[in-house]
C-alpha cells in the first residue's frame, strides 16, 4: 500500500501507527491490518494485492477500529 496524501493511520495487529504522505507499507499476509484517514482532509491510498487474492482470501474483523 502507498499512502499518497492527507493524514492517515494504519493498524497492524492492534498497534496504531501514524503514516506520513509518500509512505510505502508492506504487510505480511498473516498480519491483521486496516488503514483510515486521521483528520479533516481526505486520505489518498493506492493499494495492491497478489493476483490470486480474492474475496475468499480475507477474514473480516468486525470492530477492529473500536476506539
Amino acid at each position: 500500500m502507498y499512502f499518497i496524501s492527507g493524514r492517515a493511520q494504519g493498524k497492524f495487529d492492534g498497534e496504531i501507527v501514524d503514516l506520513e504522505p509518500w509512505t510505502a507499507v508492506r504487510v505480511p499476509p498473516e498480519t491483521a491490518r486496516s488503514f483510515r484517514a486521521a483528520g479533516e482532509e481526505d486520505a489518498v491510498f493506492v493499494s495492491m494485492a497478489a493476483p490470486q487474492a480474492g474475496p475468499d482470501d480475507v477474514e473480516f474483523l468486525p470492530d477492529y477500529w473500536n476506539e
